[in-house]
């Protein structure tokens, strides 16, 4: 029996739920490693010590407008994928 190829118009969501899963779960995890990267930046400048969860111990880092990048992409990315402190450690 061959099999035909699909279309994406032909594909029903029972089609590719395990691979998009799969897809999803490897995602959020480059996500997590990319969120890690750009806190080791912000903690390698002299003027800020991160801690997870906690930027507001030094503002100073705000001072900083790489850093205050870094922050709000950090920021977003944890919301668009939900990661928590826990994940982040």
């Amino acid at each position: 029996m061959v099999n035909e190829l699909k279309t994406l118009k032909d594909l029903e969501p029972k089609d590719y739920v395990d691979e998009v899963d799969i897809f999803v779960g490897s995602l959020r995890g480059e996500a997590i490693k990319h969120i890690k990267a750009k806190i080791k930046k912000i903690e390698e400048h002299s003027h800020a010590r991160f801690e997870i969860g906690n930027f507001e111990k030094d503002n100073c880092y705000m001072n900083c407008l790489r850093c205050r990048n870094d922050y709000v992409q950090i920021q977003w990315i944890r919301y668009f994928f939900n990661i928590t402190d826990e994940e982040l450690r």
